[in-house]
C-alpha cells in the first residue's frame, strides 16, 4: 500500500516514514492515502506552469478548480497545475478565507467583487478579474452561512 505524509515537524515526518517503510509500505507522492496532522493550515502551495514549478501563496488564490482528474490553481499569475485534490485542499486551506462552493470548485472569500442570487438556490459570483462563477444548491446554506448573508 502507499502512503503519503504531510507533517509539518520535518522530524516527526521522517520518523513516521521510517515505520512505516519497515513495515511494508511504500511512502510517494502519488500515493491515495495521506496521513496529516490534526488541524494543518497552510499558506503555500505548489503549481506548475509550463513545466516549472512555482511556490504560490494562498493569499494570492482567486479560485481553485477541478477538472476531472486535474487540478488548477488561478490566481492572477496565471493558472497552476497542484496535486492536491480538492477534498485534501478543503482541510487545509483556512476556513476562515476558502470555501467550496460546488462539487469542482472552491474560491478565496477575500478575491469576491460581488454576489447576486439567481433562480433556484444559487448565488452568481463575480471574482476579481471579472470570473464569473455558481455556488450550487448543494452548497447554498453553506457559502450563505460564510459570507454572513
Amino acid at each position: 500500500m502507499k502512503f503519503k505524509v504531510r507533517i509539518s515537524n520535518n522530524e516527526t515526518k521522517k520518523q513516521l516514514e521510517d515505520i512505516f517503510e519497515k513495515i511494508g509500505f511504500e511512502i510517494t507522492e502519488e500515493a491515495d492515502l495521506i496521513i496529516i496532522e490534526e488541524d494543518p493550515i497552510t499558506d503555500m502551495l505548489i503549481g506548475k506552469l509550463d513545466e516549472v514549478y512555482y511556490p504560490i501563496k494562498t493569499e494570492n488564490i482567486i479560485l481553485i478548480e477541478s477538472f476531472g482528474h486535474d487540478i488548477f490553481c488561478v490566481t492572477v499569475d496565471g493558472k497552476f497545475k497542484i496535486k492536491e485534490k480538492l477534498k485534501y485542499l478543503e482541510y487545509v486551506l483556512d476556513s476562515k478565507q476558502f470555501v467550496r462552493i460546488n462539487k469542482s470548485m472552491i474560491i478565496n472569500k477575500n478575491k469576491i467583487k460581488s454576489v447576486s442570487a439567481t433562480i433556484g438556490l444559487k448565488f452568481k459570483i463575480i471574482l476579481v478579474q471579472n470570473k464569473v462563477v455558481y455556488v450550487n444548491r448543494t452548497y447554498y446554506y453553506i457559502f450563505k452561512e460564510f459570507i454572513g448573508i
